[in-house]
């Protein structure tokens, strides 16, 4: 380059433009960090501390409300229930055997617990003409109904109100087969042919109850 020239400044490469404004950013920086005080860094985690405590508050106190909502819809269901099972039980005595029932027999309830009682009609004679178990107000196990004459009319199985079987007799025990599907709430006249007899049974009958 030229006589004079110190050999370590003739072979230095020059600094690139690139270099020059990274090394910038970086003093910028350093100083930056280096100019932050023990004081601020405590001011931001204090504030940041202050935030968090908010959002917990803010949050758990959704999460009571929550709660209350929640048990306020299940009290409010289980009161519907209660009140509904309450009503169902006075409209089956009230509805489902009234009113011919009620003038026809005598009535007796039986409660075995909350949930489950016996309901028990007497011919006015005195003799019982027919016995239904219940479950939460629905029909549930062994139904019984029986002759003035104290001889069994039907035995019927119940689940939940869901028949399962039934079974209709003569006086002298024997099995009525093919017994006719009849409407429990209205009084039906049934005759009936029993095999190797020329004698026919007629019955009136009401809520599967023979009446007098």
């Amino acid at each position: 380059m030229g006589f004079g020239m110190r050999k370590e400044v003739y072979t230095r490469k020059p600094k690139r433009a690139f270099e020059k404004i990274k090394k910038l950013y970086e003093a910028e920086i350093h100083k930056i960090d280096y100019d932050s005080s023990p004081k601020k860094h405590e001011q931001i985690s204090e504030a940041l501390k202050h935030r968090i405590r908010s959002n917990i508050i803010q949050e758990r106190r959704k999460l009571v409300a929550l709660r209350v909502l929640v048990t306020s819809i299940i009290m409010a269901i289980i009161g519907r229930g209660i009140y509904s099972a309450n009503q169902s039980f006075i409209e089956t005595n009230k509805i489902r055997y009234a009113p011919n029932v009620a003038k026809i027999f005598n009535r007796k309830i039986i409660q075995k617990n909350k949930k489950a009682y016996t309901i028990v009609d007497y011919y006015r004679g005195g003799g019982i003409a027919s016995s239904f178990k219940y479950k939460n107000n629905l029909k549930h196990q062994n139904s019984e109904s029986y002759y003035s004459t104290g001889e069994q009319f039907r035995s019927a199985l119940y689940y939940y109100d869901t028949l399962v079987v039934e079974y209709y007799f003569y006086k002298n025990g024997d099995t009525i087969k093919n017994y006719p599907a009849v409407n429990p709430d209205r009084v039906s006249i049934i005759t009936l042919s029993q095999k190797n007899s020329k004698k026919k049974t007629v019955l009136k009958v009401l809520d599967y109850k023979v009446l007098l």
